[in-house]
């Protein structure tokens, strides 16, 4: 059992709309190498349905980390999920889901070793706010 070439074209399209909402790049063609990573995904994981595709793709559009909120910018593409088992392993498991941390029972509360009046946080950086006219023309 395989997924059929018209579930792979509409895997395309699914995946291309969330590439359009989520800010991530979309695809424009289904090679026959990704054709090949596709039907094995979906052999491994029983994904032969356009439901279960668009099941993992929910998933990624609810993930922060996956759509570059990360410290490299990095976000997802086609190719990184579909490439390996180990990487499609990852987005089914929900490592990259959204977390809230939640202190142990009995932990201290996190002091802020920063004074919040002298950061302020600029593309995603904290920085001391004597940093902000140094460098600039």
């Amino acid at each position: 059992l395989k997924p059929s070439s018209e579930t792979i074209n509409k895997i395309k399209l699914e995946w291309n709309k969330i590439a359009s909402s989520c800010n991530i790049s979309s695809i424009q063609k289904i090679t026959s190498d990704r054709t090949s990573k596709i039907r094995a995904r979906a052999k491994e994981f029983k994904m032969y349905s356009l439901r279960s595709w668009k099941q993992l793709f929910d998933k990624i559009s609810k993930s922060d980390f996956l759509q570059g909120d990360n410290d490299r910018n990095w976000t997802i593409t086609f190719d990184w999920l579909i490439y390996s088992e180990k990487n499609f392993t990852k987005v089914l498991e929900d490592n990259y889901k959204n977390k809230t941390r939640k202190r142990k029972a009995g932990a201290a509360p996190i002091k802020n070793k920063y004074k919040d009046d002298e950061y302020v946080i600029i593309d995603r950086k904290l920085v001391h706010k004597s940093e902000l006219n140094k460098n600039r023309c």
